[in-house]
Order: C-alpha cells, then structure tokens, then sequence
C-alpha cells in the first residue's frame, strides 16, 4: 500500500511477526481542517501526479464519497466495479451511483473460480485475508497495467 511521503508504514505483510505500525507526521498537513477539506487537499494531490486515475467502486459509501469529491473538483477518474458471483447486492448501489452520475465504468466480470486463484495466488501469501482483498487487487492490478494510479 502507498501512502502520501510514506505517513503510515508497517510490517502487515510478514506474516508471523508482532505487529508493527509507524506513523509519520507530515508537516505540511494542515490537521486543524475538516475532513471535507482534507479530502480536497488529497484529491488535488492525487490529480497533480499527472496519471490516469482509477477509482474502485464497491457500491459502498467510502468509495463512493472518493468519487463525489473527484466529480465536484472536476478530477476525471475511472471507476472501476469488479463483478463477482458475491457482491450482487452492492453493484445494485454501484451502479445506481453511475447511472445518476453519468458515469462509463470499467467492468471486470470474474468467476470464483477466478477469485480463488487470485486469492490463493497473490493474497494470501502478501497480506492475510480481507472480505473485499480480491476484488481491491484485480482492480489495483488493472490501474497499473494501465499506467494509472488506483485509489480505494
């Protein structure tokens, strides 16, 4: 996971070991503005690298929070919603958000059978298990073999 001037670093990946979190202040972060105003902040940062920017749409709220603030900022992104035999209910949200926003997503159809090896195959070994960790991979892969950036 990259973060902004690696702010958060840790050891989740060694599997085995003690837990391990460090947090790194940053002195330009202004922590006195509300979270309104910080998600500005980290949109523009995210808008100034200059890449194509991948959006994962679960159907949840946090993702589609990280849309309206690219959408009202006027931020272009591609959502990308990655369909699988389990997350029917959620993509009914996910896509209600595309259609009233009039957005084109990327669609990624997958099997179980395609989600077991990806979890088996690059999940599993790098970080433990997580109800969302296989979809969230498929679409972070596919921001990087497009030259984007994904953001979750």
């Amino acid at each position: 996971m990259a973060t902004f001037k690696n702010w958060l670093t840790n050891n989740v990946s060694d599997r085995g070991q003690d837990l391990f979190v460090k947090l790194n202040k940053i002195d330009e972060w202004n922590l006195n503005q509300t979270f309104e105003e910080a998600s500005k902040d980290v949109a523009l940062k995210i808008a100034n690298l200059n890449r194509r920017i991948f959006v994962g749409l679960s159907g949840g709220l946090d993702s589609e929070y990280v849309c309206k603030v690219f959408l009202k900022l006027g931020i272009p992104f591609e959502p990308i919603v990655v369909k699988t035999p389990g997350n029917t209910l959620e993509l009914s949200f996910a896509n209600y958000f595309i259609k009233q926003n009039n957005l084109k997503p990327i669609i990624i159809q997958k099997n179980e059978g395609d989600m077991l090896i990806t979890y088996y195959e690059k999940i599993l070994n790098i970080s433990g298990y997580g109800d969302n960790s296989t979809a969230t991979y498929i679409a972070g892969q596919y921001a990087e073999d497009n030259g984007g950036i994904f953001v979750m």
